[in-house]
């Protein structure tokens, strides 16, 4: 028992490694100065539209207006 696990641990040890070879920093992307937020909703099943129309009362109207006084670049 003790040699399989000791198997799958070196296993699982050096495949790690080699992942680690692979990654290059700053490949796909650029530093930015922008701050991003991004929110997660769950919603009940057959609830998106009533979600949506809510947002568009309420979220929507402070959005634009962040836009207009210049704290939201598109």
């Amino acid at each position: 028992m003790k040699k399989i696990l000791i198997a799958l641990l070196s296993i699982a040890f050096s495949c790690t490694l080699q992942a680690k070879d692979r990654l290059e920093v700053y490949k796909d992307y650029d530093l930015g100065t922008e701050i991003m937020t991004i929110t997660t909703v769950k919603v009940d099943p057959n609830m998106g539209d009533v979600y949506l129309a809510g947002l568009k009362n309420s979220w929507i109207k402070a959005v634009k207006l962040q836009k207009e006084l210049g704290f939201i670049k598109d």
